[in-house]
């Protein structure tokens, strides 16, 4: 197993959360959380670019595709990306088992962690590892390429994993994030995955708690799909409602609906001179927020400090995941069966009349958006086959 790093500092075994990174998205992350974990937390780094590598200061790294890359990266190709594992799965194994849970890192859009990231929580999840990927999704102006490729991974991550945390960039970094600097953008989704991340661990990493152990949290985690976190603060004493509001105004602004989530845990973490009453009363509220079929799991968590504030982390599971490329192929196709059977087919007047109210109700082929209209050649842009013929179809009705 080609591992970087000392003897000094090897993988610990028996540890209750492993993070592991991916790719140099989610190697920046580990390195802006250094500092901050406590004990209990293992740190893996894995990367094709061996210069990423050095400069982390994970416990345990590991270089992939060696032999392919010859350590320079993958260049963001998914498919040099995806022979870098190699027959590399048992290593891999020794290195993310050994935890109750096992919280894997990335960036999509480009090689690595898109190519990765399925397979190391396939392998993750057959040691018997509570499985969690945060991954984010590119922002537009990363282009087209990107986009298509992140959006095209989510299901394979969905299946892959226990839960998966997906956090959109555009959405994250606030409205008019079309004027913001660049770094300032960044700067915004890094704050948000980080803040995702500890969520997570405060769920995650044994503390003593009030209804709400880690079987119950693995329970509702495991095979959950979709999820999202978020959490809120309430420095007004006694009144944990506040920090529950901000929580769900925080889903809202990402567009996550967790009013119909069939699993939530939702967690108060409170200083030692808050009633208890207020947080009974929103607990209540709580259980108002989602469906009566949902199986919620709530606790409390004890600071230790007499400051009368309140944290509220909350986790919904089971959500939705909806993927706007494969639904807009679809609905083309749709529109254009519809219409060869109308061409083509002598009809009545009846079916005729019923054919045209079916056209209607299909969307109007100038409202089919085309991703991108203008002619490109496969060196700029690699983007699935697919799509390419639903482009050159558009500059031909054109």
């Amino acid at each position: 197993m080609t591992l970087f790093g000392t003897p000094e500092a090897p993988a610990r075994e028996g540890v209750d959360l492993k993070l592991t990174a991916v790719g140099g998205c989610g190697l920046a992350l580990l390195d802006r959380l250094r500092g901050t974990l406590g004990e209990g937390v293992g740190t893996v780094a894995i990367d094709t670019d061996k210069s990423s590598l050095t400069e982390t200061e994970a416990e345990s790294r590991l270089l992939l595709g060696e032999e392919i890359t010859e350590g320079y990266g993958t260049g963001g190709d998914e498919r040099l990306a995806s022979r870098a594992l190699g027959g590399r799965n048992v290593e891999v194994r020794e290195l993310l088992g050994g935890a109750r849970a096992n919280l894997l890192i990335g960036g999509l859009g480009g090689g690595t962690a898109t190519a990765l990231l399925p397979e190391l929580a396939r392998i993750s999840r057959a040691a018997g590892v509570l499985t969690l990927i945060v991954a984010t999704r590119p922002f537009q102006y990363e282009g087209l390429a990107k986009t298509v490729t992140a959006k095209r991974k989510m299901h394979s991550l969905v299946r892959s994993a226990d839960c998966v945390f997906l956090l959109n960039n555009d959405l994250v970094a606030g409205e008019g994030a079309g004027k913001l600097s660049a770094s300032e953008a960044v700067r915004r989704s890094d704050a948000a995955a980080l803040e995702t991340i500890s969520g997570l661990m405060e769920f995650l990493l044994p503390r003593k708690r009030l209804l709400l152990d880690f079987g119950i949290v693995k329970s509702q985690l495991t095979r959950g799909g979709l999820a999202a976190h978020a959490s809120g603060m309430s420095a007004m004493r006694n009144n944990a409602i506040e920090a529950l509001k901000a929580a769900i105004e925080q889903f809202a602004h990402r567009k996550s609906d967790i009013t119909k989530a069939p699993r939530a845990l939702i967690q108060f973490a409170i200083d030692d001179d808050v009633l208890m009453d207020g947080v009974r009363n929103a607990f209540g509220v709580a259980q108002r927020i989602f469906s009566k079929d949902a199986q919620l799991a709530m606790g409390v968590v004890f600071n230790g400090v007499k400051q009368g504030k309140t944290r509220v982390g909350v986790v919904a599971s089971g959500l939705p995941l909806f993927n706007e490329v494969v639904e807009l192929d679809f609905a083309q196709k749709q529109f254009e069966a519809a219409e060869l059977s109308a061409e083509r087919r002598p009809t009545s007047a009846s079916r005729a009349a019923s054919l045209a109210g079916g056209r209607a109700r299909m969307p109007h082929r100038d409202s089919l958006k085309v991703l991108n209209p203008r002619p490109l050649s496969d060196e700029e842009l690699k983007i699935p086959a697919y799509l390419r013929r639903r482009m050159t179809a558009a500059r031909r009705r054109a």
